[in-house]
């Protein structure tokens, strides 16, 4: 079902709220999917990353997703993380 812009509208509000980091996943899931018709079996979320002893908060494709509740206050920590994850070959 595609996202309405009511309901498009009230997902950037509550990203913009700095929600913790289950409910940025769950928001940004729903903008995947419903928003930008990404197939859920195609996002990956949580994958262990030895090279950065962690894990990529999602996945789709190529292209990676760091999430943090509040970027102005921890840019640096995911700038840092960036150039160590491994090229994901999907």
């Amino acid at each position: 079902m595609p996202l309405s812009s009511e309901r498009l509208r009230e997902i950037v509000s509550a990203l913009a709220s700095r929600p913790q980091h289950e409910k940025v996943r769950t928001l940004i899931y729903e903008l995947l999917v419903n928003g930008l018709g990404a197939r859920s079996t195609e996002l990956d979320f949580e994958r262990q990353v030895p090279e950065v002893h962690g894990r990529i908060d999602a996945l789709l494709g190529r292209t990676l997703f760091e999430f943090k509740s509040d970027l102005r206050r921890e840019q640096r920590d995911a700038e840092s993380k960036l150039p160590g994850y491994p090229v994901c070959d999907s």
